[in-house]
């Protein structure tokens, strides 16, 4: 898994994968699903990502430790990343 994270960081795989509890991945959704505000520490990071407010669909489904991969990669190609690394 880490493999799979430093290549989807990377410029190859333009993307970002969360791994971790609950309260990281929903504070993740967050993150994807609503506009940054300037004020905020992180709004460099946070307004690259566009937002999305349909991935909200996720939050119910958050139950044990999940992992999530935001990219701009086709699901074929991260699907190799994944089991390849």
């Amino acid at each position: 898994i880490h493999k799979a994270r430093q290549y989807l960081r990377s410029d190859g795989g333009k993307g970002e994968m969360i791994v971790g509890k609950n309260t990281l991945i929903k504070k993740a959704l967050k993150f994807v699903t609503q506009e940054p505000e300037p004020s905020h520490p992180d709004y460099e990071d946070h307004k690259q990502w566009s937002q999305n407010t349909k991935l909200l669909a996720l939050e119910p489904l958050l139950k044990g430790n999940v992992g999530l991969v935001f990219s701009n990669c086709s699901y074929i190609e991260l699907k190799n990343v994944i089991i390849m690394k």
